[in-house]
C-alpha cells in the first residue's frame, strides 16, 4: 500500500516485506484451524544428490479419501518429531518401497537406476 501518512511498505507473504521505515510496518500473522491430510503416490525422483539408489519423490496423484481435523488435535496424537537421520531411507529401503507401494517391477527399476546414473553423469555427480 502506498498513504502518504504512513511508510510504503512492499512485498507478499511469500517474500520478505520491504519497507521505508521497518519499525513502521505492522506486522501481519498466519493461522491455521484445520488441517487436511491426504496420501500421495511415492514415485521414482529426480534428485542427483542421492547417492546411492534411486530417490523418492511425491507423485501428483493421491487418495480420494483425506482426513480433515483441527489442527490442535494434530498436534496433540502426533509423534514426536523426527530428527533429520532418522528420515533417511538407505538404498534397499527406497527400492523395497518403490517395489511394494509403488508397484515396480524388478525390470523397471534397473531401467530407472540406469537412467539416474546417466543424469548424475552429465550433471558431473
Amino acid at each position: 500500500y502506498t498513504d502518504n501518512s504512513s511508510p510504503t511498505c512492499s512485498g507478499s507473504n511469500r517474500k520478505a516485506k520491504i519497507c521505508s521505515r521497518p519499525r513502521a510496518c505492522t506486522r501481519r500473522s498466519v493461522s491455521f484451524s484445520n488441517l487436511e491430510i491426504r496420501e500421495h503416490a511415492i514415485i521414482v525422483g529426480d534428485h542427483p544428490f542421492c547417492s546411492s539408489g534411486l530417490p523418492l519423490s511425491l507423485g501428483w496423484k493421491h487418495s480420494p479419501e483425506s482426513t480433515v481435523m483441527e489442527i490442535d488435535e494434530y498436534e496433540n496424537i502426533r509423534g514426536p518429531r523426527k530428527s533429520g537421520e532418522l528420515l533417511k531411507l538407505n538404498h534397499f529401503e527406497r527400492k523395497n518401497l518403490l517395489k511394494r507401494v509403488a508397484g515396480l517391477s524388478e525390470t523397471a527399476l534397473k531401467k530407472a537406476e540406469r537412467k539416474n546414473r546417466v543424469i548424475r553423469q552429465q550433471m558431473g555427480f
